[in-house]
């Protein structure tokens, strides 16, 4: 929280943060479900081409991605 304040120049008070602990498999992104940790490189070979290339131009590749 307050280095999301210092860099934001929000106050403090100002700021909320929800976490929740979630699996990945409890999670989906672009319309996926996460994969397990360590499955990562099998699940972005998985995605459909034109997704994979959006990400990489992103900057993810299946050697990049990590949960």
């Amino acid at each position: 929280m307050k280095e999301v304040a210092r860099i934001t120049n929000a106050k403090e008070e100002e700021i909320w943060v929800y976490l929740c602990n979630l699996e990945p498999t409890d999670m989906l992104e672009y319309g996926h479900v996460l994969p397990q940790p360590r499955e990562e490189a099998d699940w972005f070979n998985r995605l459909p081409k034109p997704l994979q290339d959006y990400l990489a131009q992103l900057g993810i590749t299946k050697d990049t991605f990590t949960l």
